[in-house]
Parts: C-alpha cells; structure tokens; sequence
C-alpha cells in the first residue's frame, strides 16, 4: 500500500494523517467494534479494501486463507506490540535517569546547605544560565491541548505558553522567546494581529504560523517564517525549529 490516509471525525475534522498508507483496522479486530471515523485518501494512493460480506464468506470457504491471513494478523499485532514495548521502555529508563539526576541534585543542595552555602542563590544563577543556554520557545494557542502536545514534542526547550495574541505579548516582553509559535484563529488577538505586532517590536524573531484552515499555497502569502499546518506531524515540527534556530546561531 503507499500513498497518504487521512482519518476524518464525523464532523469532517481531520484528526490524523497516514504517510505512507498503514492498515487501519487492527483496532476493530480486536476490541470487536467498527471504527468510527471515515478514510479519505489525500494524495494518489493505492489501497486494498475488503468488504466486509465478502471477506466473512472467502475465510469461511476457504480454510487456507483463513489461517494465513489470521497468521498475518497476529505478527502484524505482534510486531505494534513490540515497538510499543520498546517505546515503553525507554520512557522508563529515561524516568530512571531524571529520577537519578533528581536524588543527585537534592543531596548536592543539602551538601551545601550544610556549608552555609546559599542553595536559593546558586539555583536562581543556575536557572538564569539554563534559560540563556537553552531556546525558549512562546506556543500559542487557544486550545490547552494543543499548548500540552506542543509542549511536550519540543520538550529539550524553554517553554511558555499563552491563549491568544494578548497573553504571548506580554509573555514575549517579560521573557524573549528565540521562536513563537501561533496559531492563526483565536480570540481577542488572531495570529495574524500578533505576527505584525511580534515583527514592529522584533524584527528578526521567528514566527511559526499553525492552522487546520489553512493550506501550504495560502500560508506563503500570510508573513510568517515558517508554517506548520494541523494535523500536525512531530518530525515536521521539530524538524522545523530545528532548522530555524540553527539559522540564529
């Protein structure tokens, strides 16, 4: 199968795109309830399709084909399981690291406590010199999760936040961001007000345009650096502030 699947809500809301086509009817086998979500392809595509009538009766004729396509079916599940056990854990051998770390610089700081030394001030120059070596990064939106997912794909950065164009100025001015990235419909300032404002006070800050409403040939012509369009893809987007901050340096 190759070409690219978008997954729409009953609402016709893009909720995930396949590039290239991967199946999508694992779930229904084995929860044993249809998928709720309509296909559609997005690009040139080739696709098998089976009827679900039709494939009940060919398994049920013909005792070949039944083993070898549940036979399939198993090392297809097996092989997600596996990539989902190994996923599982590095996200625990990375919490055992930053639970390391953590212990360590606890009894660092009660070593120097014990010194008179103080621990307030020497954490305030180390998170002065973490924010100056690190990015920071201003994500705008007015949707809490988007803020969320956003932040955790660009986690090795600064973070903050805010809900609209209002909010990201004053955040903007109380902690210069190396990127902002905005989304393009909100309310009290859209992205668009915010992009003109962000560029009259800092001519060469990176803005990242992000919208579901607006396509690539449309977001050239809006002003931003860059754009990423919804739904979004983690690669793409960290591939993208990858690339602009390596432009700042």
């Amino acid at each position: 199968m190759r070409g690219a699947i978008s997954l729409l809500r009953q609402d016709d809301v893009e909720m995930a795109r396949f590039e290239p086509v991967s199946p999508l009817g694992e779930l229904g086998i084995v929860a044993n309830f249809p998928r709720r979500v309509t296909a559609r392809s997005t690009d040139d595509s080739m696709v098998l399709v089976l009827a679900r009538r039709g494939f009940d009766m060919l398994m049920a004729d013909d005792l070949k084909m039944s083993v070898t396509v549940l036979r399939n079916l198993v090392l297809l599940i097996s092989a997600r399981i596996d990539e989902d056990n190994v996923r599982a854990f590095e996200h625990k051998e990375l919490r055992s690291r930053l639970g390391r770390l953590e212990r360590e610089r606890n009894l660092t700081q009660q070593a120097l406590a014990a010194s008179g030394v103080d621990t307030g001030e020497i954490q305030s120059r180390v998170d002065a010199q973490m924010r100056a070596a690190v990015p920071t990064i201003l994500i705008v939106d007015d949707e809490s999760q988007i803020c969320e997912f956003l932040s955790r794909a660009l986690a090795e950065y600064n973070i903050i936040t805010a809900g609209d164009g209002v909010d990201a100025l004053e955040a903007a001015a109380a902690q210069p961001p190396s990127i902002v990235i905005t989304d393009v419909n909100m309310p009290n300032m859209n992205g668009l007000e915010l992009l003109e404002k962000l560029k009259a006070r800092w001519p060469d800050l990176t803005v990242i345009g992000l919208s579901g409403y607006v396509d690539e040939a449309a977001a050239g012509k809006l002003g931003f650096d860059d754009f990423v369009c919804k739904p979004m893809r983690v690669a793409q987007l960290r591939n993208t502030v990858k690339a602009h901050l390596e432009k700042t340096v």
